[in-house]
């Protein structure tokens, strides 16, 4: 991820001139933040189902390359985008006195998590995952500039896991237990997953004492 897309991410939270963003060359982690005399540290990452969903989103021209060309042999496409980006074409028709035309061109996603392309994952898969990955900034944190007074992470979920979700079902995720004792255990003060839902941005906040700071761990921007 570029330096500009992770600060973009990173201002949906820390805006500024409110928070004042340090030089910062080492990238141990992103980005140096001070507000009020408070210097800490901001790590940004992004969640992905499966390494295929990030290609086609980040390749430029992926998404026509696997349209125009799906069995093609080219080193264009990776090996294992041929099994779980599947080219889908939908077509639609007026009235029932017409043929059907073509109208869109898609990408169904195949994940291990199930079987049929373009399922949804389970609450459990999305844990894991998220789990995954707040290990392995953990483990990195280690090597973080060690006056800092706190680090938080902030996962930029590229999926939009939550749309389609009600509240309930969100308030459900965000009490996992398994996920709530890694980011308990973890370095990280916060941590904040950047989604969409209903076309709005929101951030969910997993850590220490949020509730004294947040209205059921959502706030949106």
């Amino acid at each position: 991820m570029d330096k500009d897309k992770e600060k973009q991410i990173a201002l949906k939270i820390y805006s500024e001139p409110e928070y004042t963003y340090l030089g910062n060359n080492n990238e141990r982690p992103d980005f140096i933040i001070t507000k009020d005399n408070i210097k800490f540290g901001v790590e940004v990452t992004e969640f992905y189902y499966n390494p295929s969903s990030a290609r086609l989103q980040n390749q430029k021209n992926y998404f026509n390359r696997l349209i125009n060309n799906p069995s093609s042999d080219s080193s264009y496409i990776h090996k294992d985008d041929k099994k779980n980006l599947l080219p889908s074409k939908l077509y639609c028709r007026a009235n029932q006195n017409e043929k059907y035309k073509h109208w869109l061109d898609s990408i169904l996603l195949k994940t291990d998590y199930s079987d049929i392309p373009g399922e949804k994952p389970s609450f459990t898969f999305f844990e894991n995952k998220i789990i995954d990955i707040i290990n392995a900034k953990n483990l990195k944190s280690i090597k973080y500039d060690n006056s800092l007074n706190y680090i938080e992470l902030i996962i930029n979920d590229t999926e939009n896991f939550f749309s389609g979700l009600n509240d309930e079902n969100i308030k459900e995720i965000l009490r996992l237990p398994n996920l709530l004792a890694v980011v308990e255990k973890s370095n990280f003060y916060r941590v904040y997953i950047v989604s969409r839902k209903d076309n709005n941005d929101l951030v969910y906040v997993l850590g220490k004492n949020i509730n004294n700071l947040y209205d059921n761990n959502i706030f949106s921007k």
